[in-house]
């Protein structure tokens, strides 16, 4: 395999670029000062329920805590396999362009991506961009240029390559994509989208069952975030009607910030100016895993925090640390990096194959009574001190994935 990287920056360089452009993508989502009972719009148990809403309503289904727990319980248990059965036909020399974005997290995915192209003796080209419009689209140029087999890359809005995308379409080239608003399947150009905009929904939903089933019920939350991401709209929203739906005497409050704000720190300082001014906070949450790091310096310095309670989503190794250390966060809605990289590798194969992409049932405790969701293609998985292994490398839904994976690939 050869690995060509177009951008040698350092990484300094690469967030200050990053951070520079997300306030360029606009998902606004909830206001600054948004401060209500996450009761309000919620529902209580039915009628014969307990305040912890342990009752069943007349359907037999669980509410409140109960509901908030089980979820918990279903997602703190790894799954066990891939959930494919169907071999994929793996084509010989094969030329895999990987559109990388400049969030660190993508660098990680795309360590994944190298591993799982060696695997299948392929050649990868690396293209990465800065996330805006033009540098976005002149990569998705180059790659039309390059003419693969294969394109897999993170979300950016379609409209900044749609051109590209049509080009790759009619030339018969699959492109799996992640971390996008659409669906998993059936999007025009795009052979599938691994996580989608209701699986973002549903990591605020585990967000906010963690909260409730920790606290009894009765937390008080502060959520921060920067909506401009818009699958961070939808984490949001997805915690907030869950806290509506299930937690009638909780209280959320809302802080969102801008990329320069995250540059700056003022994130960390307006979350410390909150706790000042109340206190009673027993619950940050934040809408991806870098917002935590350096609160609890902050802090300590401040004397504010103590016994605040840190929960996030897609976090890396210094956040796992900080689980398995206890120190301020003790939750993460984990995103596998490896197992997305190996999966978008299967489902691009199989896209050039024409074969299916794969059959999935849908979990349990999905139902929702006002929003239809299908969660059934991604492995979410609640990190917590208990099960977080080894926190200097990426965590893994389960053992022998790539096993899986090769198997399919007659590569065993």
């Amino acid at each position: 395999m050869t690995t060509n990287v177009r951008s040698g920056r350092k990484r300094w360089m690469v967030l200050i670029a990053l951070l520079a452009v997300f306030s360029l993508i606009a998902a606004a989502c909830g206001d600054d000062d948004d401060d209500t009972s996450a009761g309000d719009d919620g529902a209580a148990a039915d009628d014969g329920g307990s305040d912890d809403g342990a009752a069943a309503d007349d359907g037999g289904e669980m509410t409140g805590v109960a509901l908030a727990q089980a979820r918990v319980d279903q997602w703190t248990n790894p799954q066990s396999s891939v959930g494919i059965t169907e071999p994929v036909a793996v084509p010989e020399d094969l030329d895999i362009v990987y559109v990388q974005c400049s969030v660190p997290v993508c660098n990680v995915i795309g360590q994944g991506v190298a591993e799982a192209a060696d695997a299948i003796g392929a050649n990868l080209e690396v293209i990465t961009h800065t996330d805006t419009a033009d540098t976005v689209q002149s990569a998705f140029q180059q790659t039309v240029q390059a003419a693969p087999d294969l394109v897999l890359t993170s979300g950016n809005p379609r409209e900044w390559f749609a051109a590209e995308l049509e080009e790759l379409d009619s030339m018969g080239i699959p492109v799996v994509v992640w971390s996008i608003p659409e669906p998993y399947v059936d999007q025009p150009g795009i052979t599938a989208n691994l996580i989608s905009g209701d699986d973002y929904w549903f990591a605020g939903v585990l967000q906010a069952d963690y909260v409730i089933a920790d606290s009894g019920g009765t937390a008080q939350a502060l959520y921060i975030t920067i909506p401009q991401f818009p699958v961070l709209g939808l984490e949001l929203e997805g915690f907030q009607d869950e806290m509506a739906a299930n937690c009638p005497d909780c209280t959320v409050k809302v802080l969102e910030f801008t990329v320069p704000d995250l540059l700056e720190g003022a994130h960390i300082s307006q979350t410390v100016a909150e706790l000042q001014s109340n206190p009673d906070i027993t619950y940050l949450v934040t809408g991806f895993g870098d917002m935590i790091l350096g609160m609890s310096e902050a802090f300590s310095g401040s004397g504010v925090g103590d016994g605040v309670i840190g929960v996030s989503q897609a976090s890396t190794e210094p956040n796992y640390q900080l689980i398995a250390d206890g120190n301020l966060q003790v939750v993460d809605i984990g995103l596998p990096t490896e197992y997305l990289a190996w999966r978008a590798m299967d489902e691009a194969l199989r896209g050039l194959a024409g074969a299916p992409l794969g059959t999935f049932e849908q979990p349990p405790l999905t139902d929702f009574p006002d929003r239809v969701v299908e969660v059934d293609n991604f492995p979410w998985f609640i990190i917590t001190q208990d099960n977080v292994g080894d926190p200097t490398t990426p965590f893994e839904p389960f053992p022998g994935f790539k096993d899986e994976f090769l198997a399919l690939w007659g590569m065993s």
